[in-house]
């Protein structure tokens, strides 16, 4: 033994020692060990389904009656559960005008940027976190009319987005 050897050093090779005499005497030990061990090993917890109740946001559309945008943000709900997305794995970004309020409607990540803007914000989102499943909702002037430059060059870097544009 050596002098600067301590106790837990010598107990952790008193038992490599015992593990491969162990071995050497019988060999089915260790298949026995590891059948006992994947037994009692615990499963992750089953995550409970969502709903689209699950994705409603703290505030109520206050879209005009027979809006078209009133479908969208459904439609987007029932896609996120079918996906089977968590709404922390999510972020929706919009810019400015009636269907860009549609962040608050939406219970998941979430951000009200500048006219035009969404899809630059969107793209540094989705650079800084490459788990997030990044969603723009923005009208046409968002997307073709000042924001078009924008809208060219993102589908020029092919980044992960999914862009929603409402007329």
């Amino acid at each position: 033994r050596r002098a600067d050897e301590t106790f837990s050093e010598r107990r952790a090779d008193e038992n490599v020692r015992a593990q491969l005499r162990l071995s050497k005497t019988s060999t089915s030990a260790i298949p026995r060990l590891t059948r006992v061990y994947s037994r009692t090993r615990r499963k992750p917890p089953a995550r409970p389904p969502l709903t689209v109740k699950d994705f409603k946001g703290k505030v109520d559309p206050d879209w005009c009656p027979g809006c078209g945008d009133f479908g969208i943000l459904t439609a987007l709900k029932q896609a996120l559960v079918e996906l089977s997305l968590r709404p922390h794995e999510v972020m929706v970004i919009s810019g400015i005008g009636c269907s860009s309020n549609l962040p608050g409607y939406v219970s998941t990540y979430g951000m009200h940027t500048l006219h035009g803007r969404a899809l630059a914000v969107a793209t540094g989102a989705q650079l800084a976190n490459h788990d997030l499943k990044i969603i723009i909702t923005g009208g046409d002037g968002d997307g073709y009319g000042i924001g078009g430059n924008h809208f060219i060059h993102s589908m020029r870097r092919n980044v992960d987005l999914t862009y929603i544009v409402m007329n």
